[in-house]
C-alpha cells in the first residue's frame, strides 16, 4: 500500500521506489534477492491489489481483502502516464492537476532563459498534455511559483479564532453519543448494497449462461459491478475499525488547520509543499492560467465553518452544521 500511496504523489520515480521497496524489506520469493524496477511496474499495474484478479481474459472480482481502493489504483495509472511509461524527470505539482479547459492531466517541464548580464535561469512551467485532444490547450499555462503561490490560499482561509477552535472541539466531544449509531447505520447501508450487487452478479451469469445477453454485455456490467463491490468491501472494513479515536484525531486536523498556511508559506521548497497539499487537497484544475483547487473533508467543511464565524452577517447554525 505504500508504495502506490508515494507513487500516486508524484514524486517518486519507479527507480526510487525500487529503493523504497529495498528498504521495506521486498525481495523475489523465488530467487530471494532484491526486488527490481520491473516487479515494482508489474506490481503497480497489477489489478490484485484492489480486490481483482484476471480469469479467462476477464478482470473479475477476487476472494482475497482488497489492499488499496480503487480510486488509488487509478490514480498510480494517471501518474504512470497514458502510455504506462514511468516519468523520469522530477517536478513537485505533477499527477496533480488536470486542464479545466479539455480535462486532460497536467504536466510540466523546465526552460533555460538568459538573463541581464549573460546569467542563466531554469523556469518550471505547467501545462495541459493535449491527451484529450491532440493539443496542449493554450489557457493551461502557468508558472511554477504561481501554482504554488494559488494552491496556498485556501489554506489561508482555514484559520479560525480561538473561541471558534474551542466551540468545534466541544461539538466533537458532545458528538461521540452519535458515533456508534451512525457506524451501525453505515454498515446496513453497505451491506444491503453488496447484497445487491451480488444478487445482480449472478442474475447476469444466469442470462449469459442462457443467451439473454451476450458474453461481452456481461463482462461490462460484471467489471462494473465487482470495482463497486471492492470499494463496499474496504469501506465495510474501515467502518469495523473506527472507533473512539477519532475524537484524537478530530483534534489534530483541527490543529493542523490552524497552523496549515503558516506550515506550507515556511517549506523549503515546492516538493515539501506537495507534501501537505496531498494530505489536503483533493482536486487541482488550471484553467486560463489559474489554479482552482478542492479542499478534502474534513478540511472543506473546516473552511466552510470558518467562513461562516467570521461572515460580518453571521450564521448562526455553522456550529451545528
Amino acid at each position: 500500500m505504500k508504495l502506490f500511496e508515494l507513487y500516486a504523489t508524484g514524486n517518486y520515480t519507479l527507480k526510487e521506489l525500487v529503493d523504497v521497496a529495498r528498504q521495506e524489506g521486498l525481495r523475489y520469493r523465488q530467487a530471494d534477492a532484491p526486488i527490481g524496477k520491473g516487479a515494482v511496474y508489474h506490481l503497480l499495474t497489477n489489478h490484485f491489489y484492489y480486490g481483482m484478479i484476471r480469469w479467462g481474459g476477464e478482470i473479475v472480482r477476487g476472494k482475497h481483502q482488497p489492499v488499496i481502493t480503487k480510486t488509488l489504483f487509478d490514480r498510480v495509472q494517471d501518474v504512470l502516464g497514458a502510455k504506462n511509461r514511468p516519468h523520469t524527470n522530477r517536478f513537485a505539482y505533477r499527477a496533480m492537476a488536470y486542464c479545466g479547459h479539455c480535462g486532460a492531466p497536467i504536466t510540466a517541464e523546465s526552460k533555460v532563459r538568459a538573463r541581464k548580464g549573460g546569467r542563466k535561469a531554469t523556469y518550471t512551467y505547467y501545462h495541459c498534455t493535449g491527451t484529450k485532444t491532440g493539443k496542449v490547450c493554450t489557457g493551461s499555462y502557468i508558472s511554477e511559483d504561481r501554482l504554488s503561490y494559488q494552491l496556498g490560499e485556501p489554506l489561508r482561509a482555514l484559520a479560525m479564532d480561538a473561541e471558534t477552535v474551542e466551540a468545534i472541539r466541544s461539538a466533537l466531544r458532545e458528538s461521540f453519543g452519535n458515533e456508534v449509531a451512525f457506524h451501525k447505520e453505515r454498515m446496513a447501508a453497505l451491506q444491503s448494497e453488496l447484497t445487491k450487487i451480488k444478487a445482480r452478479l449472478e442474475a447476469a451469469y444466469n442470462d449469459r449462461l442462457d443467451g439473454v445477453i451476450t458474453p461481452e454485455e456481461f463482462r461490462t456490467k460484471a467489471d462494473q459491478w465487482r470495482a463497486r463491490q471492492a470499494e463496499l468491501e474496504i469501506a465495510t472494513h474501515a467502518h469495523q475499525e473506527a472507533d473512539a479515536s477519532y475524537l484524537d484525531e478530530g483534534s489534530r486536523v483541527l490543529e493542523l488547520a490552524q497552523r496549515a498556511y503558516d506550515l506550507y508559506a515556511r517549506q523549503p521548497d515546492h516538493f515539501e509543499r506537495r507534501k501537505l497539499l496531498d494530505l489536503m487537497v483533493s482536486k487541482v484544475v488550471i484553467e486560463g492560467g489559474s489554479a482552482a483547487s478542492n479542499l478534502r473533508e474534513p478540511f472543506s467543511t473546516l473552511s466552510r465553518l470558518a467562513g461562516g464565524a467570521s461572515s460580518q452577517n453571521g450564521c448562526s447554525r455553522w456550529l451545528g452544521c
